[in-house]
């Protein structure tokens, strides 16, 4: 993310970089709410005024409804403006935690007043499945989906039903992000796992990946990387993503926010709550997200491609960045259904590898028709 963002030609072969200032801090400090203050209610506002200023058809449209918090305040606020006009869409996670996300998307399609339902099952489209672009070597880059084949395959139906926009729950978590003094620990990711199978190279870079970097946004840095994970595949499909809980109105809000109604997400839950949602469709007993799916998919298709990548050699083993022995390893103990702790990190390697490969064997992709 170095470099400069501006280039100005000043004369006659000299050229002038620039990168812009840092962004000022949009969500500022948490403050205490006036008294009668009705968070719910302004969060409502803002929602339907960051979906006001987005341009969409209703009847073009589909949301993202996962069954996750985020996602279905968005869709909440569709349903309520569009009665019957928007497209639910998701993918659905395997065994009984995807049999309970159906009845759960089931129960708020009904409770938004929300149109069709698209879904795609992942138990048919896990990651790495032979005919995905990652194990076919098709171009790809390590910031794609790591669930690709399932978002592909959903987006696609979503198109051949003439689908234009998708709107995604993008930006909630960090809407509702804890500041580093609110933290009973370090965020997660802060410190890298010592992984056994990362190499020298990797060991000495792990302490500046975060020096270099472009001036700070008015966006949380995670957010713009969901973003930029999201997006592509919805515009390779000819969709628009919006991602309403990303605006800026609704960050600094969310910030403003006392501790207590960004803990556990209580303003997602509160607000769902007002318009009908019970405990089941809130908190749910079973846990739902990608976790046994991605495990599934490293048991059945992750530990061949990594003892393929080390039958045919790999620039990241030759530049130290991997090591060969820990990496076969791990390896083996997926393949038998023995996997370590971290040892579901392994599907980044994969990521990473794939788009290595797919630069030289891809071929250019075909546009999508107007």
């Amino acid at each position: 993310m170095a470099g400069p963002a501006l280039a100005h030609r000043t004369q006659p072969g000299r050229v002038r970089r620039a990168r812009p200032r840092h962004a000022l801090s949009t969500p500022g400090r948490p403050r205490e709410l006036a008294p009668g203050a009705d968070p719910v209610a302004a969060y409502e506002h803002l929602l339907d005024l960051a979906l006001n200023q987005r341009f969409y058809d209703p009847a073009s449209t589909a949301v993202e409804l996962s069954g996750g918090l985020d996602s279905a305040n968005v869709a909440a606020s569709l349903g309520a403006a569009h009665p019957g006009q928007i497209t639910a869409a998701a993918m659905i996670i395997v065994g009984p935690a995807g049999v309970q996300q159906q009845d759960r998307r089931r129960q708020m399609i009904d409770l938004f007043r929300l149109g069709p339902d698209v879904t795609t099952s992942m138990t048919d489209n896990l990651p790495l499945r032979p005919g995905g672009r990652r194990a076919s070597r098709a171009l790809i880059t390590p910031y794609d989906e790591l669930y690709d084949e399932g978002k592909t395959t959903l987006l696609g139906l979503l198109r051949s039903r003439g689908v234009r926009t998708v709107a995604t729950g993008t930006g909630g978590d960090e809407m509702m992000a804890l500041t580093a003094a609110e933290l009973s620990r370090a965020p997660l990711g802060t410190d890298p796992l010592d992984l056994p199978w990362t190499g020298p190279h990797s060991r000495e870079l792990r302490g500046g990946f975060d020096t270099g970097t472009a001036p700070a946004s008015i966006f949380n840095e995670v957010t713009l990387l969901a973003a930029a994970c999201v997006a592509p595949p919805i515009l390779r499909a000819g969709m628009w993503p919006i991602h309403p809980l990303a605006d800026p109105a609704l960050i600094r809000f969310g910030g403003w926010l006392p501790y207590s109604w960004r803990h556990l997400k209580r303003l997602h839950v509160a607000r769902l709550e007002r318009v009908g949602c019970g405990p089941y469709l809130v908190d749910p007993p079973l846990r739902e997200n990608f976790e046994p799916v991605m495990d599934e998919a490293l048991h059945r298709h992750g530990a061949a491609f990594l003892r393929a990548m080390l039958d045919r050699g790999s620039p990241l083993i030759d530049d130290g960045y991997l090591n060969p022995d820990e990496l076969a390893a791990a390896a083996t103990r997926i393949a038998d259904g023995t996997p370590a702790p971290g040892d579901n990190s392994v599907c980044n390697v994969i990521a990473l590898e794939a788009a290595l490969s797919s630069f030289g064997h891809a071929e250019s992709p075909t546009p999508v028709p107007a």
